[in-house]
C-alpha cells in the first residue's frame, strides 16, 4: 500500500455523496505493517503515471494539486484517513469497530489456517448489521 487504496475509497465516497446529494461523515483507517509504507502513504503524493490508471482528469484537477514530486491529494481527503502501522497477526482490539473493511492483496502471504484466523478477527471488528 502506498495510499492509493484509502484515497480511492475517499474519492469514491465523495462522489457517491455528491451524486446522491447526501451528507455523511467518513473516517478511514488504513493499515500496513511497514512504517516506510505508512510514511509514504501519509504524504499522498503520486506521479502522473500512478494517477493515469483510472482517475478521471476532472477528479485529478479537483482533488489534487501539482507539487514538485507529482500530484498531492487534497487536505480534505488526507484528513479523512488515519494511517497506522499494524500487523494482522496482532490483536485487533487496538482498532475501532468498522462498518466496512477492505482487505486487498495481503492474505496471499499467509497459510490457510492463519487466513482463517485473520478473517475471524476482521469479522469480529465489524459493527453489527
Amino acid at each position: 500500500m502506498s495510499g492509493q487504496e484509502p484515497y480511492s475509497i475517499s474519492l469514491s465516497a465523495d462522489t457517491f455523496l455528491k451524486t446522491h446529494q447526501a451528507s455523511g461523515s467518513i473516517r478511514i483507517t488504513a493499515t500496513d505493517i511497514s512504517d516506510k509504507t505508512i510514511s509514504q502513504a501519509k504524504r499522498g503524493v503520486y506521479a502522473d503515471v500512478e494517477l493515469e490508471r483510472g482517475l478521471p482528469d476532472n477528479m485529478k484537477q479537483e482533488c489534487f494539486s501539482k507539487v514538485q514530486d507529482g500530484w498531492q491529494i487534497s487536505a480534505a481527503h488526507q484528513a479523512r484517513i488515519e494511517f497506522k502501522t499494524f500487523n494482522l497477526l496482532d490483536d485487533f482490539t487496538s482498532l475501532a469497530k468498522f462498518d466496512i473493511i477492505f482487505c486487498r492483496h495481503v492474505l496471499i502471504y499467509f497459510a490457510a489456517s492463519t487466513k482463517i484466523d485473520i478473517l475471524h478477527k476482521l469479522h469480529d471488528s465489524l459493527n453489527p448489521g
